[in-house]
């Protein structure tokens, strides 16, 4: 979590991984903790393999370092990535993706920041970027794609000029679904069907 009132020293204790007397510094790149973050959703991969891969990516190849070492470190590094200083309210539903949504991140931060992400590989800090990101302003492009995925349109049940112009950007900008959440649906739709017998 970002923070500006942690002293220095404690933001690079957070960012080392120490091992035997030495220190090795954690690749918290927003582009290195996005790959992560869809190496996590993996589930073609095991979990000790995801472990490993996840310890390579954010420290490095090359070290002797036990399993149990390497999954407390991944641990220590997703518990740093889940805090926020707010309390969560999500509803549960997803409603953008960093893979589907890259434009539309990219030319918000362009646009209200001039920031080029791109650019920013390796060097902008996940901690920073999600920040930024946070609090795009609410006619940045992705919070567009987020309010229309969004809106219900029962708020506007007596305009029907409205509704099929929603329905159409809601189609246009719905979020693709993984083959997991594909096979979800079919089996909840095939467990509902026959509950009854």
């Amino acid at each position: 979590m970002l923070d500006i009132v942690r002293s220095a020293e404690l933001d690079k204790q957070e960012a080392v991984f120490k091992w035997h007397d030495s220190e090795y510094e954690i690749d918290f790149s927003f582009d290195n903790v996005l790959r992560y973050f869809k190496l996590l959703d993996d589930k073609s991969i095991d979990k000790v393999s995801r472990a490993i891969m996840a310890f390579k990516m954010f420290i490095g190849d090359g070290l002797d370092v036990p399993l149990d070492e390497m999954i407390n470190e991944t641990t220590r590094i997703s518990n740093l990535l889940a805090e926020s200083p707010y309390e969560s309210v999500s509803s549960g539903s997803k409603v953008f993706d960093y893979e589907q949504d890259s434009g539309a991140i990219y030319a918000s931060f362009l646009k209200e920041y001039g920031i080029d992400l791109i650019e920013q590989k390796g060097k902008l800090s996940y901690f920073k970027f999600t920040a930024l990101l946070n609090h795009l302003s609410s006619k940045a492009p992705i919070n567009r794609i987020i309010q229309i995925r969004t809106e219900n349109p029962a708020d506007h049940a007596k305009d029907a000029r409205y509704l099929q112009v929603l329905a159409e950007m809601q189609q246009t900008y719905a979020l693709k679904k993984s083959a997991d959440e594909i096979e979800q649906e079919k089996q909840a739709q095939l467990e509902n069907a026959f509950k009854d017998f």
